[in-house]
């Protein structure tokens, strides 16, 4: 534990006990150990509903051993049949996914820092199988770490199962045995008496420390690809927002294939959900074309457009906001803000009241009625600065070339009559500043 860090002086730490072997070693070893660590326990046992009676007995074996040890104790039951019904979910991984909120929960009750799990060297080995046999990578291969989320802690990783029993035996502990782990339904009990028997007999007898120290090697490759995946993003995003990132394409092509396939997913990640090996496939294809777009499973659209390889979550939500003639409004749809002033017009040139994408001037007494910030609609049209006809709003942005997934995002201002800015874009002739012009409406767009 000191090794990992897995708890520090004075945190009270949630132990997940089933019942079993495994998590009635790890609550002994820690009660043992809690004055020497300065750690506080809360033992959590979940009854999963699965097995009836024997279930039941196993809630009431798990607080008969916390009284004894006058340790603090919180049950809790779960419907998982009628959970993976709705979810869809395997009954495996189910019962993972609501085991998992329910110490979370109980955590959070309890003030508990970390939660520890009695996962041994064997369910590390038979982790790293089962992973490898639904096709995993790098990061599935590197199995359990010691410490997850700087919360889920693994003290017994290390220790054989056998050693495990030895100790319990030792020690004359009780403990229940689960009748579901013999079931050859489940893939995991097919690995643990079928196949890792099958490789240590005929192939190598240390199979589990071999499958463990791989997974250790292969934890610290990643975890050093990781880092290079950061950095690398760090230096070829050219804009990195809340659901929207945009990346150098040469810059991202010159990298290696497996790290552009780390960067499509930590990209992914930090916008929704990581993708798996044929979408992430889908996206290194788009990168490597000549154009095109993709939309994701997680609701991510990727575009490459130019010089460009573009990530979006989603569709810019419709937003429609009054803006006053002075002062200031935010626009979290676009994670910006719109400041406004008005005052008369200095001996300046006329050249000095040109617009740019941030900042745009106007002939205060030109425009009608109130100001509204909104999105843009079909059939939005604007007479831009210098033109004579109008031209749809939809064509100066394929004009000047901004993205298709990017187009949602252009917002546009109007009055009671019409669009006076296409923000970032294109002002009205109309409303131009000229030598005629008493009162100056300006007009700031900036970041939230």
């Amino acid at each position: 534990m000191r090794r990992h860090r897995m708890a520090q002086s004075g945190e009270k730490v949630l132990v997940a006990v089933s019942g079993g072997a495994d998590s009635v070693a790890l609550l002994d070893i820690l009660s043992r150990l809690q004055e020497e660590l300065h750690i506080r326990l809360h033992v959590a046992h979940l009854n999963h509903g699965l097995r009836g009676s024997d279930s039941d007995e196993d809630a009431r074996f798990v607080e008969a051993l916390c009284s004894d040890l006058g340790m603090p104790f919180t049950a809790g039951r779960k419907d998982v049949r009628a959970f993976v019904r709705e979810q869809g979910f395997s009954l495996e991984e189910g019962a993972r996914i609501v085991r998992y909120r329910f110490l979370k929960d109980v955590a959070e009750q309890v003030g508990a820092a970390r939660i520890a799990t009695g996962h041994t060297a064997d369910d590390q080995a038979e982790t790293v199988l089962f992973r490898l046999l639904r096709g995993s990578g790098v990061k599935g291969l590197g199995g359990m770490h010691p410490v997850r989320e700087e919360r889920f802690i693994r003290p017994l990783l290390a220790v054989r199962r056998w050693e495990v029993e030895q100790y319990l035996t030792g020690r004359k502990l009780a403990f229940r045995c689960d009748r579901s782990n013999e079931d050859p339904a489940f893939t995991r009990n097919r690995i643990r008496r079928e196949l890792l028997p099958l490789l240590r007999d005929r192939f190598n007898p240390n199979i589990v420390r071999t499958l463990v120290r791989a997974a250790a090697i292969l934890r610290d490759e990643d975890d050093f690809a990781e880092r290079e995946t950061a950095l690398a993003l760090d230096r070829i995003a050219k804009k990195r927002e809340k659901r929207k990132i945009v990346l150098d394409l040469p810059s991202f092509l010159e990298y290696h294939r497996a790290l552009r396939r780390r960067l499509i997913r930590r990209i992914c990640g930090e916008l929704a959900q990581s993708p798996g090996f044929e979408e992430t496939e889908r996206i290194m294809r788009l990168a490597s074309g000549q154009g095109g777009m993709l939309r994701a499973a997680s609701g991510i659209r990727v575009q490459r457009a130019g010089d460009a390889l573009l990530f979006k979550l989603g569709e810019t939500p419709a937003f429609r906001v009054a803006v006053p003639i002075e002062g200031g409004i935010a626009l979290p749809e676009l994670e910006a803000r719109l400041i406004t002033s008005v005052f008369p017009r200095a001996s300046s040139e006329e050249s000095s009241w040109r617009s740019d994408a941030t900042c745009a001037f106007f002939d205060r007494d030109t425009l009608a009625g109130r100001l509204i910030v909104r999105n843009r609609e079909p059939g939005d049209r604007i007479q831009p600065f210098g033109m004579k006809g109008h031209k749809k709003v939809k064509d100066l942005l394929m004009d000047r070339k901004i993205p298709r997934i990017l187009r949602d995002e252009v917002p546009v201002l109007c009055d009671a009559e019409k669009i006076i800015w296409v923000i970032g874009m294109a002002t009205h002739e109309a409303c131009r500043v000229t030598s005629r012009t008493e009162r100056v409406l300006k007009v700031l767009k900036r970041e939230a």
